[in-house]
């Protein structure tokens, strides 16, 4: 997951922060919202109405310090990719994360 959110920063296809990612949503330009895990119930509870409503599929990950991390920030709460086939990247990463534990 870090690559691709590095490579999504890289080619500018990352938005973070709480008013960055409201308003890619507004523009329908968000294809995935990253929550930390451990952000504010009112952030996790606000960014999973808003991806219902615009069609936007949610995904908790990581903690705020290392979310941060991957993306070359102290703490990051609330992400955005506005890129497709980097969802569908990621997704495969997930998946193929989830077959490798189950054989583990």
């Amino acid at each position: 997951m870090r690559g691709i959110l590095g490579l999504a920063r890289r080619a500018g296809r990352l938005v973070v922060g709480d008013q960055s990612c409201r308003k890619a949503l507004a523009r329908g330009r968000a294809r995935l919202i990253i929550l930390a895990a451990d952000g504010s119930e009112r952030t996790q509870k606000t960014f999973r109405e808003l991806g219902e409503r615009a069609g936007v599929p949610t995904c908790r990950v990581a903690s705020k310090v290392e979310l941060g991390r991957w993306l070359g920030r102290d703490r990051v709460a609330v992400a955005v990719i506005t890129d497709a086939q980097l969802v569908r990247g990621l997704k495969a990463v997930l998946a193929g994360a989830g077959d490798e534990n189950k054989r583990g």
